[in-house]
């Protein structure tokens, strides 16, 4: 006699068969993220990244700001419709939005960022969140 095989026993099976599925789709579908995320990283600029490792906490992933008192960089008209040569002078050694509580450090806290790489941070936002290069 063969033995048969009760029906909460092959639920348990199928259930089981079902959350190993479930197991390697999540799994190929990280490992497919974790790969995008990585070639997105290589791809970027070295001022996209100075921006990301250096201005993003404050100024967020889209330039509005992270929380109260950062000053939007979306605006036309805001911190980045500034001369350049200007803007980046205030970069270098700090700025304090006038009635605003925060102070953006020098260089952005990072004292290792030369002239040239601010310049191209600051090209790179102009571009990014105002859609200009002035």
């Amino acid at each position: 006699m063969g033995t048969v095989a009760r029906p909460n026993q092959t639920s348990d099976a199928i259930q089981n068969m079902n959350t190993k599925r479930a197991c390697r789709d999540l799994f190929v579908a990280t490992a497919w993220l974790i790969l995008a995320v990585t070639v997105h990283a290589q791809q970027q600029t070295p001022a996209a990244r100075t921006y990301a490792r250096t201005c993003l906490s404050c100024h967020a992933g889209d330039g509005a700001g992270s929380f109260p008192g950062v000053p939007d960089l979306t605006d036309p008209s805001g911190p980045l419709s500034r001369d350049p040569n200007d803007l980046l002078t205030r970069v270098i050694a700090g700025i304090q939005t006038p009635g605003g509580a925060m102070v953006m450090p020098p260089r952005g806290g990072d004292p290792s960022l030369s002239d040239a790489a601010l310049a191209d941070v600051l090209t790179y936002m102009r571009r990014t969140f105002i859609g200009t290069d002035k």
